[in-house]
């Protein structure tokens, strides 16, 4: 499958919004932890073409942790809101092994306001799997960054107030 990466790095880089998007699904299946495969797919989450960037976003939550700095990093940088968004998305699909990433992104007092809103719906999308990345935020961060993390807990829902209680134990 690793022989089919430069005609899909090839298909992703052609005019044609359709075959960009099956490439981009394609290089999410066969390609995971490649760099060159996570830098195209990111310069694909600015794409106008809503199914293109989608299934970038979809892609690069496939592609392991080296995917998930590069998405931070586009997701601080994003000259768009579209392109955050989508960033943050991939994020998402990233599951748990975002979560660190997330939450330090939260916690983080240089960022924007609209990055660390993005971090909190991602991490409250992420869910219960976020969870113990968010209860070590709460036990080391200063009463700001705790609070912004308690409003993730009350985002995810009655489940995760057992492991508010938990991270209050100590």
């Amino acid at each position: 499958a690793q022989e089919a990466v430069p005609g899909l790095l090839d298909a992703l880089a052609c005019p044609n919004p359709k075959l960009q998007a099956a490439a981009a699904q394609a290089l999410g299946r066969i390609a995971p932890g490649s760099a060159q495969v996570v830098d195209a797919l990111v310069a694909k989450l600015a794409s106008t073409d809503n199914p293109v960037a989608e299934s970038a976003a979809k892609a690069l939550g496939r592609q392991g942790p080296g995917a998930v700095s590069a998405l931070v990093a586009t997701l601080t940088s994003a000259e768009s809101a579209g392109t955050g968004q989508r960033a943050a998305d991939a994020l998402v699909n990233a599951g748990a092994m975002a979560a660190p990433a997330l939450v330090q992104l939260r916690e983080d007092q240089d960022a924007t306001s609209d990055t660390q809103s993005l971090a909190s719906a991602a991490l409250i999308k992420i869910g219960r799997p976020a969870l113990p990345f968010l209860i070590e935020g709460v036990r080391r961060g200063d009463v700001l960054a705790r609070q912004r993390i308690l409003e993730i807990f009350y985002g995810i829902g009655p489940y995760a107030f057992e492991g508010f209680q938990w991270a209050r134990q100590d």
